[in-house]
């Protein structure tokens, strides 16, 4: 665990946003400077930021600090930064920064106020009137997963794009998941006009009616551009040749010719940019060689020894992998990113897990352009590419014929199938695995002292017996370890700061919090696609729902069955593995769960620390470690 968790009590709730967006408290990172070796953490109102930022200057932009709306863990790069999008754990909230120096402040703040959402507007460091460049800043109602952040800037991106006319507004590192951004202002500059003002309204993440402008505001780039590109074009307005066929035709010594590594460097990045999903390398490379081969050369030695070189593996390989990186950079979503799920006609995006329609799997990701067997562009009958849309693609290319949850498996997992009765084989079958597992980075095993000593404190005849369980949950995701634990005490005793390793392990979409309210009375079941199933505050349920609760977790806390069957919104029933493991807790010793006075499907801890046990900053500095 990290220290960006500096609420006073164990639970950190401070850095959970509670009631209007204005008013809440929001979990910001701030970092000394660009190399982000160290940061701090605040949790402040959108009131309290204003201030802070409208506070700080220095002497020059690079000595003041930067901000962001994220928890990051202890994940360095090479150079020691902390800052990177493989050691963003959760975000609260998003920015967008402009810098086209186009659009006043003034009209930037009208544009967030008709959106509805609360958010905090500044201007940035370089910023004047003459030149305006400003940044929102728009908390989130909780902590968000990661892969939530580029679909709300687009949301707003998309909605301050057609509410101020304009083609663009969000700079393209808006989009970069940990892109932090420097606050404050340059003291002495000209033309100084340092503002910031906070805008109240709804959470952006609860406004699902902004999800209209999401494709209208996802990033764009070279990626995009070459939507509308094709190989047989021969110029645009630059003068310039483009398009695979007219730039190579541009190649080799002669008048009106470019030479051999500027037509290649081009036709190259024009040849993904279209064809990027069905890359063929060695295909490339054959085609590339091919036409140097046709290429006019001069007849000198100097010329013989360059082609050797162009037409070498290393040469076409760099300048290919130099074509891919600038079209990647710039890609939001591609068709690997989606499987077409045909029980439901709905296309499931897989980062997420989450399905989409048709219309937005075309809205972004332009049509799909069709090569031979050879890789050569299919054209049609203006020699335009042949193309269709993204949607039938996936339906043709990328099909599956069922989901369900399953830690241990692949993702798609091939000849399988599980129904009631459990797996079954079946040839050429796919199907989807909604599990995501952790991404958690293995930390130092002789590092957990401080968990330990704490689990220790509080369940000292118990604690062996926790953490084998624990440690059979996480190395073990694919099965079940077939008894329930609970944990019992008096509030603030540290159960929750046990559990957060964890949660941690196996990750925290697998870790999944759910009421006896709910299992007992709700329709839908799809908390069952956990790992570690949490009951928190198991009281008061009435002699009846006591009975009926013991019941009803039976077949969650062991197996036999073998299999659950999931019944979740917006998609027909599936089946899963029974690998659930179930903790449940209360601070009630009477009036809370029912057991069988021969129950074996229970371990049952309970612990007499009271909240005075735990005095100063005990759990802040626990949280910390």
């Amino acid at each position: 665990m990290h220290g960006s968790f500096t609420a006073d009590d164990e639970h950190a709730r401070a850095s959970e946003p509670e009631g209007c967006g204005g008013e809440a408290a929001l979990h910001i990172t701030f970092f000394k400077d660009f190399a982000a070796q160290r940061y701090t953490t605040e949790n402040f109102t959108l009131p309290q930021l204003q201030e802070r930022i409208l506070q700080r200057s220095a002497r020059k932009k690079g000595d003041l600090p930067w901000l962001k709306l994220a928890q990051f863990g202890n994940k360095r790069t090479a150079k020691g930064s902390l800052r990177h999008d493989g050691n963003v754990m959760q975000v609260s909230g998003v920015e967008l920064d402009y810098d086209d120096e186009k659009i006043a402040f003034d009209d930037a703040v009208k544009a967030v106020k008709a959106m509805g959402i609360s958010a905090l507007i500044y201007t940035s460091p370089s910023h004047s009137p003459d030149a305006p460049r400003w940044r929102i800043v728009a908390p989130t109602s909780k902590p968000m997963q990661p892969d939530m952040r580029a679909k709300l800037v687009a949301r707003a991106d998309g909605f301050m794009k057609a509410t101020l006319g304009v083609a663009k507004v969000a700079a393209g590192e808006s989009f970069t998941l940990s892109q932090a951004y420097y606050f404050g202002y340059v003291m002495n500059k000209p033309g100084l006009d340092h503002r910031a003002e906070v805008i109240r309204g709804d959470f952006i993440d609860q406004r699902d009616d902004l999800a209209q402008y999401e494709a209208t505001g996802a990033k764009t780039g070279s990626a995009e551009r070459a939507t509308t590109g094709d190989t047989t074009t021969n110029t645009q307005n630059d003068g310039r040749a483009h398009g695979f066929d007219a730039i190579l035709a541009t190649m080799g010594d002669g008048d009106g010719l470019e030479g051999f590594n500027g037509p290649l460097t081009r036709a190259a990045s024009s040849y993904i940019s279209v064809y990027f999903e069905f890359l063929d390398e060695k295909k490339l490379k054959k085609i590339l060689r091919e036409a140097i081969d046709k290429a006019p050369k001069k007849n000198t030695r100097e010329r013989v020894e360059s082609i050797k070189r162009y037409k070498g593996d290393k040469y076409l390989t760099d300048i290919i992998a130099s074509g891919i990186k600038k079209f990647t950079e710039t890609l939001p979503v591609t068709l690997e990113h989606f499987v077409a799920d045909m029980e439901t006609h709905t296309y499931i995006y897989l980062p997420t897990r989450k399905p989409w329609p048709a219309p937005s799997v075309n809205a972004r990701i332009r049509p799909v352009a069709l090569l031979d067997a050879d890789g050569r562009p299919m054209l049609d009958s203006k020699k335009k590419p042949k193309r269709v849309s993204a949607s039938a693609w996936l339906d043709k290319n990328r099909p599956i014929e069922a989901v369900t949850w399953a830690p241990g498996e692949p993702m798609i997992i091939k000849d399988r199938l599980v129904a009631h009765g459990g797996w079954f084989e079946h040839a050429r079958a796919s199907m989807l695995n909604l599990y995501r597992p952790p991404t958690i980075t293995l930390g130092d095993p002789n590092d957990v002292k401080p968990w330990l000593d704490h689990l220790r404190k509080v369940y000292p005849n118990d604690a062996d017996h926790i953490i084998r369980w624990f440690a059979y949950i996480v190395q073990h995701p694919e099965t079940k370890p077939n008894h329930a634990l609970f944990f019992g005490g008096g509030q603030g005793v540290g159960k929750d700061t046990l559990l957060e390793p964890l949660k941690r392990a196996v990750g925290p979409w697998n870790f999944v919090e759910v009421s006896p309210q709910t299992i007992i009375k709700s329709a839908f079941n799809d908390y069952l696609k956990s790992k570690v199933l949490r009951v928190s505050e198991c009281r008061d349920l009435g002699d009846f729902d006591r009975f009926a609760f013991y019941e009803m977790t039976k077949t969650i806390i062991a197996a036999p069955p073998d299999v659950h069957r999931v019944n979740e919104k917006h998609r027909p029933e599936y089946y899963i593995p029974n690998i659930n493991g179930v903790i449940i807790t209360s601070n009630y010793l009477t009036n809370g769960i029912y057991l069988a006075p021969d129950d074996r499907r229970h371990y049952v801890a309970w612990t007499d620390c009271t909240e005075g046990d735990f005095t100063g900053d005990y759990f802040v500095k626990l949280w910390q470690w």
